[in-house]
């Protein structure tokens, strides 16, 4: 792995069905980035961490109360992505499908969630041409979160 870089995980959570995804609401902080942005659990792997999947437990339980290791199953290990204002984090999706409904508890990391249905999200471009999700109310999910979730609906076949 590339000297310098520094290594993420996040979960793409969806229903038992399958037809939704969980996405995160960041508490405002300043000096982060991404302070108050839609995003999905995860966060920066840590020295305890034996690899990149348990780094995406152990953020998703910490951020939501999902316990993936015993309610959910993988279904896809993604390659790396990286913010585009941030080249030398690189960040490893996995996305499980729960196996039961559960109890989401946000931590003071995050303000809200939503299950969001997969078909619902309609892949828009920003001002800048990037790929972006508008949501019911008006917000949106956009920058590395959107562009996971493009791949994600084109490897789940979903529309």
């Amino acid at each position: 792995m590339p000297g310098g870089s520094h290594y993420a995980a996040v979960s793409v959570v969806l229903d038992p069905g399958a037809r939704r995804v969980l996405i995160v609401k960041r508490t405002e902080s300043p000096g982060d980035p991404w302070s108050g942005d839609w995003a999905l659990p995860g966060g920066r792997m840590e020295p305890s961490d034996a690899d990149l999947r348990q780094t995406a437990i152990r953020e998703t339980m910490e951020e939501t109360g999902i316990r993936l290791d015993a309610d959910a199953e993988q279904l896809l290990e993604l390659d790396f992505f990286s913010p585009s204002n941030a080249p030398w984090i690189l960040v490893k999706p996995f996305v499980f499908r729960l196996l039961r409904d559960v109890e989401v508890r946000l931590s003071g990391e995050l303000v809200r969630y939503a299950w969001v249905p997969l078909e619902g999200l309609r892949a828009s471009r920003d001002a800048t041409g990037r790929p972006e999700f508008l949501l019911e109310d008006g917000e949106r999910i956009w920058g590395m979160t959107a562009r996971i979730l493009l791949e994600v609906k084109a490897r789940l076949g979903a529309p």
